[in-house]
C-alpha cells in the first residue's frame, strides 16, 4: 500500500517492482497528490457548502470492516470504514462548523482536521478506530447501541445549537428500542433547541433505508449507499435551497416551464395559506362590496306634496336602515321635490328626466286625479336614445312620458321593479275650495288621458295598489297637503323592501369577473363609436399588431391624442379580420370601465379568470396572493397561447391611470418575454410613468400624430352626425373650414369639445359666428365652456361643483356631491369652519333639488372621465389633466388659499356628518369616503382639533379597520393634508404631532394594527390591554362606562404593563421567512427580503408598502441602499441585482458568482457594491456602468459569509468559515490583513461609521469589537443565548445592534465599558484618589474634605468613612487586603486599618503637599512624591509587629530622592525589580534604584518627555514599559531599557490626570470627564462615559486566563489501551488545526474604578458591552437587523414579521435586571417576599416581590 511504499527505506532500492509493474517513490507520490486533488475538487465543487453547526457521527462496530459495496470508483475495494472515515471528513471539510465523533458501544471521541489533505486524515484516523476496535470489540453484544445517546442528550439539556446531525453507519443496529429513544430525542431537541433540525442517516452498507421505522419529520432523511452527492443533497435540502430554486428556476434561466406543471404547482390547501395581501397589513376579512338602489318617483305636481314628504322623511329612511344590513345604498331620485312648477316646466325636463329615468333600477308612480303637465313639443337630444319620442303620440304629460319610458314600454322586463299606486279619491270632498283645483283634473282632456294611462297599468301586469286610502291633511307651507297616508307608506315601503332583496341578495351568485368583463367590453364598443376617421392610422395600428417584437406594441399619445377611441377601434378591427379566429381570443381592459379596473390585481385576476373561462381545457388554479398571481400569469398565458387557434391578443388602455400599488407603473407585471401567440397591445401617455417603464423593453413603439385635414372634416361630420347635426361646407359659407382651421384642431380632444358646443349651441343662424369667435386652442376653449356653464346653471353652482372634484383624492359619488353642494348652497359664500358645517341641519327641504342637480352633471358630462355605472353607484372625476388645469386657473387661483380651506372645511363637515351621523363620536355610518378621506381633509382644512378628536376616537379606528381600511391608518396619523396648503398649515401641524395623545394613539394603532386589521372586534380589547394612564385604555374606560348595562364586556388585564412596548409596528402579511432589512440614509424607506425571493419596500413612518421587487430565483440573502436612488440585492441563486427605488424597476443583474451570494454592501458614495459569496470570492461591482463585470476580485480558500465597506477609505471587511476576518484594498487589489481570533465562522461583519472599529459575529455566538486600524481584539459582547445572526451600527455609531436565534434583539452602547456600579454624589466631595483592593473585592476613596472611605466594588456600598487627614486626600494604594497607605495635602502619609478604617502608622518627613504614593509588597517598601520636589522611599513594617499601644506607629523615610526642579507629581515601582520612577511637572522622568543607601542617585533620567506638565505615570508590571500622562493632551509608553517612548497615545481633548496599566492595558482619566482604555499598543479600545466633571484618579484589575482548561477523558480501565490512545493523541496533537499553546494566556475581564470632581466613584467592566435595551417579540430566530438615523431600528425573522422599534435608550442600561436565556428554576424564600431565579445564561438573580408592583431585582 502507500504506507508501506512510501516509508520504505530508499537507499536500498529506488524503483521496486509489484505485481509486474516498475514504480518509484516520485511516481507513487505524484499519484497520491492526484488522488488527493481528486478528492479535494469533489469536495470542492462537488459539495455545496454545508451552513451551520454540523455533528457528524461515524458509528463502528465489527461489521465496519467488511467491503463496502456501494462504493465505486475507489480503487481496491475499500471497507466500510474507509469509506465512511472518508464521506465523513469530506463534509466535514464543506461543514461551516462541524463536529466529528467516532462511536463505539460504550464510548465516543471527538476528533479535528489535521494539517494536510483530506486522505491523509482518513490514514491517520484508521489508526484511531483500530485502537477503538482493539478494546471494545471482543466485548461488544448484539445489543450494543453506536449511537451516542448521552451524548446527544447532553446537547439537548446544554441546549447546544446543532443544525446538521449525519449519522454515517451500516445498518446494523436497526431495532424498536433505538428507534423510539432516537425519535424522542429529535422531538424534545425539535422543539425546545432547534424545530429546523436536519437529520439524515447513510446506510454505508447500502441495505437499509433508515435507523427508524417511518419518517415522522420532514426533516428526518433515510439514506442508503455512498456517493459525494449525499453532501450536496445535504447542502441543499438543509438550507431549503432546493424547493426555492424549483419554484423559480424561470426566474434563474428564463426558461418557461410546462404549462400544466407550473400551474397546477399550488394546491389550493396551500394557496389558502398563501392568500394573504402584499400590502403592509393583511385584511383577512370578507368585507362585502357596498351597492346602489336608485328609486325613481314620478308622480304629478301641485297634489302629490303629501305622498312625496312621506317618503322623504320616513319610508326612505327606515328602507335605507334596513338595506345597509345588506350593504346596500338607497338613493330616491324625485325631480318634483324641491322646485316650483314652473322650474319644472323647462325646455330640457324631457332630457333630464328620462335619462334619469333610464339610471334607476326601481320604479314608483303616484297618480291621482290630476295629468300633470303637457309638453309643446318633445325637445330631446337626437339620439339614438330618445328616437321613439318621435313616434309617440303629442299631448302627452310629462308623467306618462316616464311611466311609458320606465315600465309601459315593456312590462315583462320591469316586473318586480316598478310600482303603480293609485289615490282614492272620496277625499275630495273635504278639500277646501281653495285648494280643491290642486286635486282635481285640469281638463277634461286630462281627465280622459289620465283614465286611459290608469287603464293601461292596470292591464300590464305590474303590481299596483289601487285606492289607497287619505284624507285632507291641511295646509303647510303654502302646499296642500293629504295626511292618513300609513297605509300607503307601509306598502310602498313593503314593496321595495322586497325588491331589493331579491336584487341585492346577500351573497352575490353572479361571477364578479364576468360582470368584470361585460362593463369593459360595453365600453369598448361605445368608446369604438367614437373613433371616426383617421382609416390610415387604424391600418397602420393594425399592421403593428401582427409584427410588433417581443409580442407587445405600445401605442403613445399626448393627453386627449384619442387612444381611448383608436384602441377601441383597433379591438373592433382586429376582431374583424381574418386573423382572429375567434373573438375568445380577444381580452379588453379599460381602466375607468368598472371602479376595480384601476387595481392591478383585480386586472390580472380578471384577465387569468376570463382565460380560464374562454380556454376550459387549461387546468389552472388562479392564485389568491399578489406574488403567486405575478409568477403564474406567465405561464397561464402560456397555456393560453397554445390552447388558442389564433394569438391572444390583450387590449390594455389607459396604464397611467393603475393605481400604483404593486408598482403597476413599473410594468414589472408584464412578462419581459411574451409566451408564443400572446399579444399585448396599450396605450400610454408620452413621457409619463409607463410610457418611461415600457420604453426599458424591447417592444414596438408606435407614436400618434395629429389629425390631417381629411380626419379632422371626417371626426366633426360623424361626430354631429351623432346628433342629427352638420356644418355648412359650401364655398360662400364653409362652416367646416371655420373650424378645422382652428390652431389645435389637430388634436381630437379640441374637436371633441367643440363639436360638444355646437350641439349644445341652440340658434342655428348664429352657427358661423359661434365658429369664427371659438377659441383657438383647448385652454382657452375650456375657459369659453366654463362659462357658458355658468350662464346656464350659475356661476357659484359651477365653479362650487368643479373646485370640489378638483379638491378630492380620488373622485366623488353623484349623492355626496350633491350633498356636499346642498351644504355649500345653505352656508353661502361666508368664511366658515369645520363645525360651522357639521352644525347645519339638513332637512329634506334644504336639500339642492335634484333636477337642478341632475341637469348640472348632464351640464358636466363634458369634463366627467367616462365610468361605469356599477351597482346603480356613479363616480365622477375629471377626464384630462386639461381640464384640471383649467378648473384651478378659473376658480381655485383667484380664491387663493382661503377658498381652498373653505372647501376643504366642507368637505370635512360632510363627510364628518356622513360617517358619524349622531356626532357623539360612535362612528355608526358606513360612509366609505368618510372612513377614508375625512382626515385628509380636516388636515388640509387647518382643523387639528377635529382631526384629533377623530384619530382618538376608538370607534373611528374600528370602524376603519372594519371597512378594510387600515393599511391607511397610520398615513391618517401623519396628518399630511393637500400639497398646496402645507405652508400655512404646517405650524399647527407640528404642534398636532406633538399632542401626547394623538402620540399615545398613533403608538397603539401602529404596534397593533397587525391584530385591528384582522380582528377589528378587538380593538377595544387591545385598547384595554394599554397602560392605564396611556390614552387608549382611558378612552376604553369611558366607553365601558357608556355602555354599562348593554352586555358589553371584554377582559381586563390585571397585570398589564405600564410602559408602552417599544415595538411600534408589526407587519406580518409575508409570505415567507424575512431573511434581511436595511434602511436608507435619509430614513425614511426601508427594504426587506424575504424566502419566497421577493423584496419589499416599506414606508418607516407609515408602515406602507411603496413597492415590491421580483427577480431572483431563490432566497433573498441580502440588501443594502446604493446612494440615494438605489438598493441592492442578493440571492442564494448567486445573483445580485441593482434596483431603482422610485422606479420599481431592476437596472441590472449582475450573475458571475457561482454559489450562493451571501452578502452585499455599498461604498458612501454609493458608486461601488461589494459582494460575497460562497464560491469562496469577494466581487466589486460599479453601480452606474453598463458592463455588467466586476472591476475587482478577491479569492479565499473557504466560503465567505459578510462583506463590509469601510465607511471612509477604500476597504472593505469579510467575514469568512475559516473564523478570520480579511481586509482588503480595492484600489489596489491586494489584501492588506488578516485578523484572528474567532474560533468559529464569522457570520456577519460591521464597521462602526468613525471607522474606527469593527464588531464581528461568530457562528458560536460570540461578538467581537477590534480595532480597524491594528486589527488587535479590543472586547468581546455577549448576553444572546444563541448564534448570532447580524450585528449593525447605528448611523451615528452610538449604538451596536445585534440579533440571534434567541429570538431577541440587543442594543449595545457603541462602545465597550460597562458601568456595574457607583457610589456618591454631587453632595459629597470631590473624589481625588482611588485605588482597588488586592482581592479586588473593594475600593478606597480618598477625597478632598480630607475623610477616606471604603466601597465594596460589588455592591457599591459604603462599609466606613474616616478623617485620619487635616487636607485634601490626594493619593491612596494597598498594602494587602487588611491595610491601607493614604497620603495628603498636610505633608502626611498614613496607614489605615481595611477593617474598620483606624489610622495604624503615620508617615512624617515631606515638607509639602503628598501628590502620589506607590507600594511594593515583596520587600514592604512604598515611595511617595510631593510637591516638595522630592520623593520618598519608606519600609513598612507590618500591623502585626506593632503593639497597638504604640499605634498610630511613626515611620521615618529610608531614603530620600532629590533632583527634580518642579513638584514630583506621580512615582511607581517597576514591576520586576527594585527601581522606581518619578515624573515631575519639569516635564521629566526619573528612574531610580531603592537599594540600600541614604542618598540614591538616578540610573536615567529622560528630559522633555511631554510638551508639558506630567500628571501620572504607571509601571507596568508584566512588562519593562512606564506609562506616562500629560497636560499636554497625550499619553507615552516609554521603554525603560532603551531609554525612549514606543507608542504615543492620542485621543484625549484635554488634560490628562492620571493613568493605571496592568497586562497591556492601560486606563486614562481626562479633564473633560471621560475615560479612555488602550492597548499598550496604542490602540484605544473604548472610552467610558459618565462622570460630569474631571477625572481625578483610576485604578484597574485584570483577570487573566493562563492556559485552556484540558478536556475531560473518558475513563478508560486497560491501561495498555489507555498508553497507546496518549501515544496517538500525542503524535497528532501538534497537527491538529487551530491548536493552541499550552502557555497561552487570555484577558478574560479588565475591571476599572474611577474617582471625579463630580463626587462620584464609577466601578466599570472595561470590556463587557454595555447592553442598554432588550427587545423581545419575536417569536423565532431573528435573521436581520438595521438601525435609522432617528434611533428606530427594523427587525426581520423566521416568524415571518418586520417589527419596528423605537425603545427608550437615554439611561437604558440602568433599568431592571432581565434574564438572557431560559429561567430554568425558581424558588420562593421563606423569609420576606423574595424570589429567586436561576437561568441557562449562568446569571442568579434575587428579586423583591411587592402584590401592588412589578418585581424588580
Amino acid at each position: 500500500n502507500f504506507k508501506d511504499a512510501l516509508t520504505s527505506d530508499p537507499s536500498v532500492k529506488n524503483t521496486n517492482v509489484h505485481m509486474g509493474l516498475k514504480y518509484d517513490l516520485p511516481l507513487l507520490n505524484r499519484y497520491r497528490n492526484a488522488l488527493d486533488t481528486a478528492v479535494k475538487i469533489a469536495t470542492c465543487y462537488n459539495v455545496a457548502p454545508i451552513r451551520g453547526s454540523t455533528t457528524i457521527m461515524f458509528a463502528m462496530n465489527s461489521m465496519m470492516g467488511t467491503p463496502c459495496t456501494a462504493a465505486r470508483g475507489l480503487g481496491k475495494p475499500r471497507t466500510l470504514t474507509e469509506v465512511g472515515l472518508l464521506l465523513g471528513l469530506m463534509c466535514k471539510h464543506a461543514c461551516e462548523e462541524s463536529r466529528m465523533h467516532l462511536v463505539a458501544p460504550g464510548q465516543h471521541r471527538e476528533v479535528t482536521l489535521e494539517t494536510g489533505s483530506i486522505l491523509e486524515n482518513v490514514e491517520r484516523l484508521l489508526g484511531l478506530t483500530q485502537l477503538m476496535d482493539d478494546k471494545y470489540s471482543p466485548f461488544s453484544t448484539p445489543d450494543s447501541s453506536n449511537v451516542p445517546l448521552e451524548y446527544l442528550t447532553d446537547m439537548l439539556k446544554n441546549r447546544v445549537q446543532m443544525d446538521n446531525i449525519l449519522l454515517l453507519w451500516n445498518g446494523r443496529d436497526n431495532n424498536l428500542s433505538l428507534n423510539a429513544k432516537l425519535s424522542k430525542f429529535l422531538g424534545k431537541y425539535r422543539r425546545y433547541v432547534n424545530p429546523n433540525l436536519l437529520f439524515v442517516t447513510v446506510d454505508l452498507s447500502g441495505r437499509s433505508c433508515g435507523i427508524v421505522d417511518q419518517e415522522t419529520h420532514p426533516n428526518d432523511i433515510h439514506i442508503a449507499g455512498y456517493s459525494d452527492q449525499i453532501l450536496r443533497f445535504i447542502a441543499e435540502r438543509g438550507s431549503g435551497a432546493q424547493l426555492t430554486h424549483v419554484e423559480n428556476i424561470d426566474q434563474a434561466y428564463s426558461l418557461k416551464p410546462v404549462p400544466s406543471a407550473a400551474i397546477a404547482k399550488t394546491t389550493a390547501a396551500v394557496e389558502g395559506l398563501q392568500n394573504s395581501a402584499d400590502l403592509s397589513v393583511a385584511r383577512p376579512l370578507n368585507v362585502p362590496k357596498w351597492r346602489t338602489a336608485r328609486v325613481f318617483i314620478s308622480s304629478t305636481f301641485r297634489d302629490m306634496h303629501g305622498e312625496r314628504d312621506l317618503l322623504t322623511r320616513f319610508v326612505f329612511p327606515e328602507l335605507r336602515a334596513r338595506a345597509a344590513e345588506r350593504f346596500v345604498h338607497i338613493h330616491e331620485v324625485d325631480l318634483r321635490w324641491g322646485i316650483t312648477e314652473e322650474e319644472s316646466r323647462s325646455e330640457k325636463s324631457i332630457e333630464l328626466c328620462l335619462s334619469e329615468v333610464s339610471r334607476c333600477q326601481f320604479f314608483l308612480g303616484l297618480l291621482g286625479e290630476r295629468y300633470g303637465w303637457i309638453p309643446d313639443k318633445y325637445v330631446a337630444p337626437d339620439t339614438p336614445e330618445f328616437d321613439w319620442l318621435k313616434a309617440f303620440p303629442t299631448g302627452r304629460s310629462m308623467t306618462e312620458l316616464e311611466i311609458y319610458h320606465a315600465a309601459l314600454a315593456n312590462p315583462p322586463a320591469v316586473e318586480g321593479k316598478a310600482f303603480f299606486y293609485f289615490r282614492d279619491s272620496s277625499f275630495e270632498d273635504d278639500v277646501p275650495q281653495k285648494w280643491r283645483d290642486n286635486f282635481l283634473s285640469e281638463s277634461s282632456y286630462a281627465k280622459e288621458r289620465m283614465e286611459r294611462l290608469k287603464g293601461r297599468i292596470r292591464v300590464s301586469g305590474l303590481e299596483v295598489h289601487d285606492g289607497y286610502p287619505c284624507r285632507w291633511g291641511g295646509e303647510a307651507d303654502g302646499k296642500a297637503m293629504v295626511s292618513g297616508l300609513e297605509e300607503f307608506g307601509m306598502r310602498v315601503l313593503n314593496n321595495l323592501w322586497n325588491a331589493v332583496v331579491r336584487e341585492f341578495p346577500l351573497e352575490q351568485s353572479s361571477d364578479d369577473d364576468t360582470v368584470e368583463t361585460s362593463l369593459h367590453e360595453a365600453f369598448q364598443q361605445k368608446e369604438a363609436e367614437k373613433f371616426i376617421g383617421r382609416d390610415k392610422l387604424l391600418k397602420q395600428c393594425a399592421a403593428q399588431v401582427q409584427s410588433c417584437k417581443n409580442g407587445t406594441l405600445v401605442i403613445m399619445g399626448k393627453s386627449g391624442s384619442g387612444k381611448t377611441a383608436l384602441l377601441a377601434g383597433l379591438v373592433q378591427k382586429y376582431v374583424e379580420s381574418e386573423n382572429c379566429s375567434s373573438p375568445d381570443t380577444v381580452l379588453t381592459h379599460f381602466v375607468g370601465a368598472s371602479l376595480s379596473s384601476s387595481d392591478i390585481v383585480a386586472t390580472l385576476t380578471r384577465l387569468c379568470h376570463e382565460l380560464k373561462r374562454r380556454f376550459p381545457a387549461m387546468p389552472c388554479e388562479i392564485p389568491g396572493s399578489y406574488k403567486t398571481l405575478l409568477s403564474q400569469f406567465e405561464d397561464i398565458l402560456k397555456a393560453a397561447g397554445e390552447a388558442a387557434p389564433s394569438p391572444v391578443v390583450v387590449f390594455m388602455d389607459g396604464l397611467d391611470l393603475m393605481d400604483d400599488t404593486h408598482q403597476a407603473k413599473s410594468m414589472e407585471w408584464l412578462p419581459c418575454v411574451l409566451p408564443p401567440n400572446v399579444k399585448f397591445i396599450v396605450t400610454v401617455t408620452e413621457d409619463q410613468d409607463v410610457h418611461r417603464s415600457l420604453s426599458r423593453r424591447d417592444a414596438t413603439f408606435f407614436s400618434m400624430g395629429g389629425l390631417d385635414g381629411w380626419d379632422k372634416a371626417d371626426i366633426v361630420r360623424k361626430s354631429l352626425a351623432n346628433h342629427r347635426k352638420a356644418l355648412d361646407e359650401t364655398p360662400f359659407n364653409n362652416q367646416m373650414k371655420l373650424l378645422v382651421g382652428k390652431r389645435e384642431s389637430h388634436n381630437p380632444l379640441f374637436l371633441a369639445l367643440a363639436c360638444e358646443e355646437l350641439r349644445v349651441f341652440g340658434v342655428f343662424e348664429k352657427v358661423s359666428q359661434r365658429l369664427k369667435t371659438m377659441a383657438q386652442t383647448v385652454t382657452k376653449l375650456l375657459q369659453e365652456i366654463l362659462q357658458r356653464l355658468e350662464s346656464d346653471h350659475g356661476q357659484h353652482l359651477v365653479a362650487m361643483a368643479l373646485s370640489l372634484l378638483v379638491s378630492v383624492r380620488s373622485g366623488v359619488l353623484e349623492e355626496d356631491l350633491l350633498g356636499m353642494l346642498s351644504l355649500s348652497r345653505e352656508l353661502g359664500e361666508q368664511r366658515y369652519t369645520v363645525d360651522d358645517v357639521t352644525n347645519v341641519m339638513m332637512s329634506p327641504d334644504k336639500q339642492l333639488p335634484q333636477a337642478i342637480f341632475a341637469r348640472l352633471v348632464r351640464g358636466l358630462q363634458t369634463f366627467l372621465q367616462p365610468s361605469a355605472q356599477q351597482s346603480g353607484s356613479r363616480l365622477l372625476c375629471l377626464a384630462h389633466s386639461e381640464f384640471l388645469r383649467a378648473v384651478t386657473q378659473r376658480y381655485i387661483k383667484p380664491g387663493g388659499t382661503e377658498f381652498q380651506t373653505r372647501l376643504h372645511c366642507l368637505i370635512s363637515g360632510y363627510l364628518l356628518t356622513s360617517g358619524d351621523p349622531s356626532r357623539d363620536g360612535s362612528w355608526t355610518g358606513t360612509h366609505a369616503m368618510a372612513t377614508s378621506e375625512l382626515p385628509y381633509h380636516l388636515a388640509s382644512a387647518g382643523a387639528f382639533k377635529q382631526l384629533g378628536e377623530v384619530l382618538t376616537n376608538l370607534n373611528f379606528v374600528k370602524t376603519k379597520c372594519t371597512m378594510g381600511m387600515s393599511a391607511h391608518l397610520m398615513e391618517d396619523y401623519q396628518a399630511q393634508g393637500c400639497p398646496s396648503l402645507a405652508r400655512i398649515t404646517a405650524r399647527m401641524q407640528t404642534k398636532f404631532l406633538a399632542d401626547p395623545n394623538v402620540q399615545q394613539f398613533s403608538s397603539f394603532v401602529s404596534r397593533n394594527l397587525h391584530i385591528l386589521s384582522s380582528y377589528p372586534a378587538l380593538t377595544f380589547q387591545q385598547a384595554a390591554n394599554e397602560p392605564a394612564t396611556s390614552a387608549p385604555a382611558q378612552a376604553v374606560t369611558s366607553l365601558l362606562d357608556q355602555k354599562s348595562g348593554t352586555g358589553f364586556h371584554m377582559v381586563r388585564q390585571l397585570n398589564r404593563a405600564e410602559v408602552s412596548d417599544p415595538c411600534y409596528r408589526i407587519l406580518d402579511s409575508f409570505a415567507d421567512a424575512v431573511t434581511c432589512v436595511a434602511v436608507s440614509a435619509d430614513g425614511k424607506v426601508f427594504a426587506c427580503g424575504t424566502e419566497d425571493c421577493v423584496v419589499h419596500l416599506y414606508e418607516l413612518a407609515t408602515g406602507k408598502q411603496l413597492k415590491s421587487f421580483v427577480g431572483h430565483a431563490n432566497k433573498i440573502t441580502d440588501c443594502c441602499f446604493v446612494g440615494t436612488g438605489k438598493f441592492c440585492s442578493t440571492s442564494a441563486d448567486g445573483t445580485l441585482c441593482i434596483w431603482d427605488v422610485s422606479g420599481g424597476y431592476r437596472i441590472s443583474s449582475l450573475t458571475n458568482h457561482k454559489r450562493r451570494s451571501n452578502s452585499c454592501c455599498s461604498d458612501p458614495r454609493g458608486k461601488f457594491v461589494v459582494s460575497a459569496s460562497w464560491d469562496c470570492t469577494v466581487l466589486v461591482w460599479k453601480v452606474d456602468s453598463n458592463d455588467k463585470r466586476y472591476v475587482a476580485q478577491f479569492r479565499d480558500k473557504r466560503p465567505i459569509n459578510c462583506v463590509a465597506f469601510h465607511p471612509e477609505d477604500d476597504k472593505i471587511v469579510t467575514g469568512c468559515w475559516d473564523a478570520t476576518l480579511k481586509v482588503y484594498d480595492t484600489l489596489s487589489k491586494r489584501r492588506i490583513a488578516v485578523i484572528r481570533g474567532h474560533d468559529s465562522s464569522v457570520r456577519d461583519v460591521a464597521y462602526s461609521p468613525n471607522g474606527r472599529y469593527l464588531a464581528s459575529a461568530a457562528l458560536s455566538g460570540e461578538v467581537k469589537l477590534w480595532s480597524a486600524e491594528t486589527g488587535t481584539s479590543v472586547g468581546d459582547l455577549t448576553g444572546h443565548s444563541g448564534q448570532i445572526n447580524r450585528l449593525t451600527f447605528s448611523p451615528h455609531g452610538q449604538h451596536l445592534i445585534t440579533v440571534s436565534d434567541d429570538h431577541k434583539v440587543k442594543v449595545w452602547a457603541g462602545n465597550l465599558g460597562k458601568q456595574v456600579n457607583y457610589f456618591g454624589s454631587k453632595d459629597l466631595s470631590y473624589a481625588l484618589s482611588v485605588s482597588i483592593s488586592p482581592s479586588g473585592e473593594d475600593a478606597v476613596v480618598g477625597y478632598h474634605d480630607s475623610s477616606v472611605r471604603l466601597v465594596v466594588m460589588e455592591t457599591g456600598l459604603e462599609k466606613w468613612a474616616v478623617v485620619p487627614h487635616s487636607a485634601p486626600v490626594r493619593c491612596v494604594t494597598w498594602i494587602d487586603d487588611n491595610s491601607i497607605l493614604t497620603g495628603s495635602d498636610d505633608s502626611f502619609l498614613s496607614v489605615l486599618s481595611a477593617i474598620d478604617g483606624s489610622k495604624v502608622m503615620t508617615l512624617a518627613g515631606h515638607t509639602g503637599p503628598v501628590t502620589d504614593v506607590a507600594y511594593r509588597k515583596q520587600e514592604s517598601l512604598a515611595v511617595s512624591a510631593s510637591a516638595d520636589f522630592t520623593a520618598i522611599v519608606w519600609r513598612i513594617p507590618t500591623v502585626q509587629t506593632i503593639k497597638k499601644s504604640a499605634m498610630p506607629y511613626e515611620v521615618k523615610p529610608r531614603c530620600v530622592l532629590r533632583g527634580h526642579g518642579g513638584p514630583v507629581t506621580c512615582c511607581a515601582f517597576g514591576g520586576a525589580s527594585k527601581s522606581v520612577v518619578t515624573g515631575s511637572r519639569d516635564k521629566t522622568l526619573r528612574f531610580w534604584d531603592v537599594t540600600p543607601g541614604p542618598d540614591p542617585q538616578p540610573t536615567m533620567v529622560i528630559s522633555e518627555c511631554h510638551q508639558d506638565w506630567i500628571n501620572a505615570c504607571a509601571w507596568s508590571e508584566t512588562g519593562d514599559y512606564v506609562v506616562t500622562a500629560s497636560n499636554d493632551f497625550t499619553l507615552k509608553l516609554w521603554d525603560v531599557k532603551a531609554g525612549k517612548d514606543k507608542v504615543k497615545f492620542v485621543g484625549h481633548t484635554s488634560a490628562i490626570n492620571c493613568v493605571a496599566t496592568s497586562h497591556g492595558c492601560v486606563v486614562s482619566g481626562c479633564y473633560d470627564g471621560t475615560v479612555k482604555v488602550w492597548s499598550h499598543k496604542g490602540d484605544e479600545i473604548t472610552t467610558l462615559y459618565g462622570h460630569g466633571q474631571r477625572v481625578n484618579a483610576c485604578d484597574l484589575k485584570v483577570a487573566v486566563e493562563s492556559e485552556e482548561t484540558p478536556e475531560e477523558e473518558p475513563e478508560i480501565t486497560d491501561w495498555s489501551i489507555a498508553m497507546e490512545t496518549e501515544e496517538w493523541e500525542e503524535e497528532h496533537r501538534k497537527r491538529k488545526i487551530g491548536a493552541k499553546k499550552k502557555d497561552e494566556s487570555k484577558v478574560i475581564q479588565v475591571t476599572t474604578v474611577t474617582a471625579g470632581d463630580d463626587g462620584t466613584v464609577r466601578m466599570w467592566k472595561t470590556l463587557e458591552g454595555n447592553e442598554l435595551r432588550t427587545l423581545t417579540g419575536h417569536s423565532d430566530r431573528v435573521l436581520g437587523v438595521a438601525m435609522a438615523a432617528n434611533s428606530h431600528i427594523v427587525s426581520g425573522s423566521l416568524d415571518k414579521t418586520v417589527r419596528l422599534w423605537n425603545p427608550e435608550l437615554q439611561g437604558a442600561a440602568e433599568e431592571s435586571f432581565s434574564h438572557d436565556a431560559e429561567v430554568t428554576g425558581v424558588v420562593f424564600l421563606p423569609v420576606g417576599c423574595y424570589v429567586a431565579t436561576c437561568s441557562r445564561d449562568g446569571t442568579i438573580a434575587l428579586w423583591g416581590l411587592d402584590l401592588d408592583r412589578d418585581g424588580t431585582n
